[in-house]
């Protein structure tokens, strides 16, 4: 098959607009998902990230191995591409479900090269996403790739694509070498993945104090943060204190209206407090965080804020004759 790198190379420059902003979207989606963790996680999962749009060589380069016309160069699904580099195996689904999750991100394939991996020996997990880009009215689905692997993993895949990935082949030994690398280095990354779990676990089993919250489970078997967060024998004393300290005002000291007030916040606190965590938690999903506001005013305002719809919240739901007992 003919293939004329002039030819590819302009191929490319007419779509470089579409591409570069499909790149700038793809950054802007692993961007938020790396912010979501830094602010949500104790740990964040992501090592490091690296962007990039293959150049017209590799392209000519991958297009010769899968002996496809120059014409079907918008079917590759990699040239936008996104590497996240993850320190421990574990992570790699941790960031697949949080991609996953977004419903921003329409995902068109997957290859779990995890389970089966490539005859090199090269194992994380793809992902084939599309994107929309208009241009002057003219709008294409722009294929992009995500590559999820571990740190010892991108390692080895960088120099092996030094190796092995030009015009000069390596010979058959030393493809077996490679490979027989990847499989050392993998078995590295599961004894690491064996003492990340231990030592993770060692943590939550710390952690757990209340043992009410052991009856809350997630999906993946752990704990619930909220709830053993704000279960802890100490938060739960601070918010019983408070509850005593409404209790005790004395209302005719106040006028009537707000004697009213005061009563009925008393009688809502032991709800409010059962609640609260669970408003901030909605309300942090949807979008709604206090990073636009000053660092010394976001406490206070998110506080009140959350406050006053546990309070809306537990007042009307006081309203049905069997909820009052427990609110």
């Amino acid at each position: 098959m003919d293939f004329d790198l002039l030819n590819i190379g302009n191929i490319v420059k007419k779509n470089v607009v579409y591409y570069e902003s499909a790149m700038k979207q793809l950054k802007t989606y692993i961007d938020m998902i790396n912010d979501e963790f830094t602010t949500m996680e104790q740990e964040n999962p992501i090592n490091h990230v690296k962007t990039r749009i293959k150049s017209a060589d590799s392209i000519l380069d991958k297009l010769i191995r899968k002996n496809m016309n120059i014409t079907k160069i918008e079917e590759l699904s990699d040239i936008v591409g996104a590497r996240i580099v993850v320190d421990f195996i574990d992570n790699i689904y941790v960031v697949l479900d949080k991609i996953k999750s977004n419903k921003n991100i329409k995902i068109i394939e997957e290859k779990d090269y995890i389970k089966k991996p490539k005859s090199s020996g090269y194992r994380g997990y793809h992902i084939i996403i599309e994107i929309p880009i208009y241009v002057e009215g003219n709008g294409k689905n722009i294929k992009c790739e995500i590559q999820i692997r571990t740190l010892g993993i991108d390692t080895w895949a960088s120099n092996e694509h030094k190796l092995n990935y030009k015009k000069d082949k390596v010979d058959e030994e030393s493809k077996k070498i490679l490979k027989e690398t990847a499989k050392e280095i993998w078995d590295v990354d599961l004894k690491l993945n064996e003492l990340y779990r231990k030592r993770k676990n060692q943590n939550v089993s710390f952690e757990k104090v209340s043992i009410i919250s052991k009856l809350f489970k997630i999906k993946n078997g752990e704990p619930n943060e909220y709830l053993y967060g704000y279960l802890l024998p100490t938060t739960m004393f601070e918010a019983f204190t408070i509850f005593l300290l409404i209790k005790s005002i004395d209302e005719k000291e106040f006028s009537e209206k707000k004697a009213q007030i005061i009563s009925e916040i008393s009688k809502s606190s032991f709800g409010i407090y059962l609640i609260h965590d669970f408003i901030r938690s909605v309300l942090f999903k949807v979008g709604i965080t206090s990073d636009f506001i000053n660092p010394l005013l976001a406490v206070p305002v998110s506080s009140v804020v959350i406050f006053m719809i546990s309070l809306c919240i537990i007042f009307f739901t006081r309203k049905i004759p069997v909820s009052k007992y427990i609110m």
